[in-house]
């Protein structure tokens, strides 16, 4: 990733969702791989989010921020 803050941020949201699980975490048979599971949606969600995204109209191509505004 390359910014150790942001690592840290997303293993201190990983850790969070562990814990509201409360009891079923423990009761959860495999806790490794439901972590790791977990760790990689955080990151897809972060990068679907903070990459630009191109869209196409009838002007051509154009460049997005998903982090700045979405109008509805």
């Amino acid at each position: 990733m390359g910014d150790s803050a942001l690592a840290d941020d997303l293993l201190q949201d990983l850790f969070l969702k562990a814990l509201r699980q409360g009891e079923r975490f423990c009761d959860l048979q495999n806790a490794r791989a439901w972590l790791f599971e977990v760790a990689r949606n955080l990151l897809a969600d972060h990068l679907r989010v903070s990459l630009p995204a191109v869209t196409k109209s009838n002007n051509g191509w154009q460049l997005h921020n998903l982090t700045q505004s979405v109008t509805p």
